[in-house]
């Protein structure tokens, strides 16, 4: 390692660059755990709709046992329903927002906010239980079957029940029957426009039960992942200056350079490969990487690269600047998406002192005829006050 590895200045450009990676690759992984919700939001409405539509079915066994009873009186027998609860202390209805707020009777009291077009369940206080995406997706199957009741015991069950809870009844709001009738018989009747056959219907309820289920499995892994990315942050941050002083450490690097906004760049020490019993000087090669959502690598012989019909061979084994890592790609790829850029720059310095006969871009003989093979002719950032070729 010589005086010229790395300034200051390349150290904090350094860790400016590793902040801004990691606030880059964060915001990444929140936007992938935003589009999932999405996701299963959309897939909780479907599941909403199909559940829907068995109430509907004139062959359904709801039907059977409801006979010819209207849609509004079957709205209404779920909304009398909940005049029983000793869960429930007040019921509201808000017919421009379609919603239907229960206050509980339980302490303390909470204030849970139904939405009788899709199925959406919120509460005022923070709920554990309700930061389950399963739970939500049970939660708007219930209340597309009317089992308003089932959701107050879901959401509000863990609770205890006032004192007052076993002497008094729900109270209703004015016009919240009225309400709940309304609301409910126009989201029915718009399931039975458009409703299939029961067939269908089921065969669309298992659809989407499957791919919830992996939905949400994708989902609990993203939250793992950020939560773990998070706390890693916390202790990896504090150490890219180190991390800046072990790539200058390392074997056969000269040199350190990092712009402010990239890239950064490695010049190595002069490059020697021996090969049936002769050693040949390549000359110094410049690593540089590209820090982005997609990061990528390019080598640069700076000294003797051979050119063969516009092309430009910086070594047997890379070609304009690519290099062909043979069964260290994947290793590579993996080390570099994951910023460990230490480790991409010393297998990057051991394979350019390597060499296969096998599968080289352009034969090792092509250097033994291309000039000097003496070390002088390395490039001398000294001489030239800056980066080249």
């Amino acid at each position: 390692m010589s005086e010229w590895s790395g300034k200051a200045a390349d150290r904090e450009n350094y860790a400016f660059l590793r902040h801004r990676q990691e606030r880059n690759d964060r915001k990444c992984l929140q936007d992938t755990l935003d589009q999932s919700c999405a996701r299963i939001a959309a897939l909780q409405k479907r599941i909403f709709d199909a559940t829907l539509r068995p109430q509907t079915q004139p062959n359904s066994l709801l039907q059977r046992i409801l006979g010819a009873r209207s849609l509004a009186g079957h709205a209404a027998n779920e909304f009398d329903a909940l005049n029983v609860s000793l869960s429930i202390a007040r019921i509201g209805c808000t017919r421009t927002t379609r919603t239907l707020v229960i206050t509980t009777a339980t302490e303390p009291e909470m204030h849970i906010t139904v939405n009788l077009a899709n199925g959406s369940v919120e509460v005022d206080q923070p709920i554990l239980i309700l930061r389950d995406m399963a739970v939500r997706s049970v939660c708007a199957a219930l209340v597309a079957a009317g089992e308003l009741d089932a959701v107050v015991a879901l959401v509000a069950g863990h609770a205890p029940l006032s004192r007052s809870a076993a002497y008094s009844r729900p109270q209703f709001e004015p016009r919240a029957r009225q309400g709940y009738i309304a609301i409910r018989s126009e989201v029915l009747m718009r399931a039975l426009v458009s409703a299939p056959s029961q067939q269908e219907v089921e065969q669309q309820l298992r659809v989407c039960a499957a791919e919830l289920e992996a939905e949400l499995t994708h989902y609990r892994l993203l939250q793992q992942a950020l939560r773990q990315f998070d706390r890693s942050a916390c202790i990896v941050s504090a150490d890219y200056g180190r991390e800046f002083d072990l790539l200058c450490e390392l074997p056969g690097v000269r040199r350190i350079e990092v712009l402010r906004g990239g890239p950064i760049r490695v010049e190595t020490e002069p490059v020697i490969v021996s090969y049936s019993g002769a050693s040949q000087l390549l000359g110094c090669y410049r690593i540089e990487i590209t820090v982005s959502a997609a990061p990528h690598l390019t080598i640069i012989n700076l000294d003797r690269p051979v050119w063969r019909s516009d092309r430009r061979y910086d070594h047997p084994h890379v070609a304009d600047g690519v290099p062909c890592w043979g069964n260290a790609a994947s290793y590579v790829a993996q080390e570099l998406a994951a910023a460990n850029y230490p480790a991409v720059v010393q297998q990057s310095v051991e394979f350019l002192n390597s060499y296969n006969p096998d599968n080289p871009f352009l034969g090792i003989e092509n250097w033994f005829s291309a000039g000097s093979s003496s070390a002088s002719v390395c490039y001398s950032y000294a001489d030239d006050g800056g980066w080249g070729e």
